[in-house]
């Protein structure tokens, strides 16, 4: 098997019933190196496959970032 898999390539194995496959790649990743636009994609196979916390990982540095781009209101 490959190291990384594609979303699409972890999509067709959740419906083909091979979860076990899929944590195992999605336990593989990177998390810091997740593109910002497949974040939530990545995110989801997370939490199709009972990886409730590895999702909100993936999704805490978009939702909660270091760095603020906006003052909070006053």
């Amino acid at each position: 098997m490959r190291k990384n898999l594609a979303i699409h390539e972890m999509e067709e194995l959740i419906r083909a019933g091979q979860f076990a496959a899929v944590e195992a790649a999605l336990k593989r990743l990177n998390l810091k190196k997740i593109p910002r636009d497949s974040a939530l994609a990545t995110a989801n196979v997370a939490r199709r496959v009972n990886q409730f916390n590895l999702a909100l990982n993936i999704l805490n540095p978009i939702v909660r970032p270091q760095h603020p781009l906006s003052v909070p209101a006053s």
